[in-house]
């Protein structure tokens, strides 16, 4: 609670919360005290990581919709599209969802079936950067990523009329700044898109040839 009061005072929009690995009424407990920590101030939304089944995935639905939870993500597996599809009709929070899909047809599949309000692409995994755009909100899937996945994800959504939100990680990522000359970093809850050559970063190959094995690093080097 203490850290999403944090990121509500640095100026991020939105707060996402982790659930589906613990004691289901803990877990609901700590997402009405996030709720109650942030109301008025930033989104509140909620990751199951596929972790319900038919059964209690309602009954989580029904007590996130109380709790006034902007979208329910990955409420079950990936594949289950027609329990996503039921859950969207049934309940007026969102559902949210498309990480692991790596197609454009896998998109339209998910929303012809009605299975999401929000789609999540994954830039680096959607079978191109911009496979899983369609006419629908959708909001960045970067998680742990790389840089890359980072500057192509902001590119793709400065240029999207119909883009949400950017996720960003709460923890330090060994694959982001660290690893660049110039830092990718959100300001006040904003992520400047860079506007370099290419993607707009330049990584620092003194940084970088620190993590490759001593060998790797001669023939790059000597290349």
């Amino acid at each position: 609670m203490d850290l999403a009061r944090d990121l509500v005072a640095a100026g991020y929009p939105a707060v996402k919360v982790s659930i589906g690995r613990g004691d289901l009424e803990d877990e609901l407990a700590t997402v009405q005290a996030i709720s109650d920590a942030v109301r008025g101030e930033a989104r509140l939304l909620v990751d199951a990581h596929g972790a319900y089944n038919a059964d209690s995935v309602r009954y989580v639905a029904r007590r996130l919709q109380d709790m006034s939870v902007d979208w329910f993500e990955d409420p079950l597996p990936p594949g289950d599209l027609d329990g996503c599809s039921r859950l969207a009709a049934a309940f007026d929070l969102a559902i949210a969802g498309g990480e692991t899909d790596c197609t454009r047809w896998q998109f339209a599949k998910r929303l012809s079936a009605g299975a999401a309000d929000v789609v999540l692409p994954d830039v680096c995994r959607a079978g191109g950067i911009s496979e899983g755009l369609h006419n629908v909100r959708w909001a960045t899937r970067v998680s742990m990523g790389s840089s890359v996945h980072i500057a192509a994800a902001a590119h793709l959504a400065a240029a999207s009329s119909n883009f949400l939100a950017f996720e960003w990680p709460s923890t330090p990522n060994p694959l982001g700044d660290p690893l660049l000359t110039v830092p990718l970093h959100p300001v006040g809850g904003i992520l400047t898109v860079p506007d370099g050559p290419g993607l707009g970063i330049a990584f620092d190959e003194e940084v970088l040839r620190a993590h490759l094995d001593p060998e790797d690093a001669v023939r790059i080097g000597a290349s």
